[in-house]
């Protein structure tokens, strides 16, 4: 039989919980009682909880507030692509020394095309020193292949206090990644804009 909502409370606060009238078990709640938080969380049985995935739905608006914190939980959390899709997502990430550092890891259908459009801006903190880049780039995956490079990256755009300084697209499994290199010695705070247009 289909799941339900169901009236419930969770200690001291109102709850809408869906239950499984099968099996008689939440599989998803949601806290309604405070004024400024509500949770939608899923219970610890449940390992994939879909949001608005009805054929109609084409928008979903995440955080329509002034200036909101959008969390994906979890260090390797990432947006994924899927056939005829855009994904428009920013990273961050702070550099102390001149190792190639990974800002953003996205990751790969197979038999799809991708192109990806960076912007990476980074500035020191503990001392003047400032960059742009913009990045740009061609990547799919065919017949259960890894990641691949069309060609090469496109370096449209480099401005830098300090020429070691760098910012790039590469590859790695069936990854794409967003990489940034400051200097030794030096703290720089890196902001990753990132578009990535998909077709199947």
């Amino acid at each position: 039989m289909a799941a339900v909502p169901v009236l419930t409370r969770v200690t001291d606060k109102p709850t809408i919980r869906v239950i499984d009238e099968a099996t008689d078990s939440p599989s998803m709640s949601s806290v309604v009682g405070s004024e400024t938080t509500r949770s939608l969380w899923a219970d610890a049985t449940v390992t994939t909880a879909n949001l608005l995935t009805g054929s109609a739905v084409t928008t979903i608006n995440l955080g329509t507030g002034t200036n909101p914190t959008i969390s994906l939980g979890g260090a390797t959390s990432q947006l994924k692509s899927f056939a005829g899709s855009v994904v428009q997502s920013q990273a961050t990430v702070q550099t102390t020394n001149n190792t190639v550092t990974t800002a953003a890891t996205l990751a790969l259908a197979d038999n799809t095309v991708y192109l990806l459009q960076a912007t990476i801006v980074g500035r020191r903190s503990d001392a003047a020193g400032r960059a742009a880049y913009v990045r740009n780039a061609c990547v799919y995956r065919e017949a259960a292949g890894a990641a691949t490079l069309e060609g090469m990256v496109d370096t449209a755009l480099t401005r830098e206090s300090t020429a070691t300084w760098d910012a790039t697209i590469s590859v790695s499994g069936n990854d794409v990644l967003i990489t940034v290199k400051g200097a030794t010695g030096a703290t720089v705070n890196w902001t990753v804009t990132y578009t990535l247009t998909a077709r199947a």
